[in-house]
């Protein structure tokens, strides 16, 4: 999915109707990958950031249970 998707010019998703806290969960999907550079053809994660943790697979996101609520119910 990852070269078919890095190969489009444009992609064009519907994820279903809006939530309450979708805004929060698109805000929180923003932050996340503002912060890792993802290799597709390895499947590995970078952070671009000093702070190391957002690409460590073994470290949990830091992020509160109202927003983890949100990425779960998006």
């Amino acid at each position: 999915m990852g070269q078919i998707y890095s190969s489009a010019r444009c992609v064009i998703v519907w994820v279903g109707p809006k939530s309450e806290d979708g805004d929060l969960a698109i805000d929180r999907i923003t932050t996340i990958a503002s912060r890792v550079k993802v290799n597709f053809q390895t499947a590995q994660l970078s952070s671009i950031t000093d702070d190391l943790h957002w690409a460590d697979y073994d470290e949990p996101l830091q992020l509160s249970d109202t927003e983890h609520t949100a990425l779960f119910r998006f």
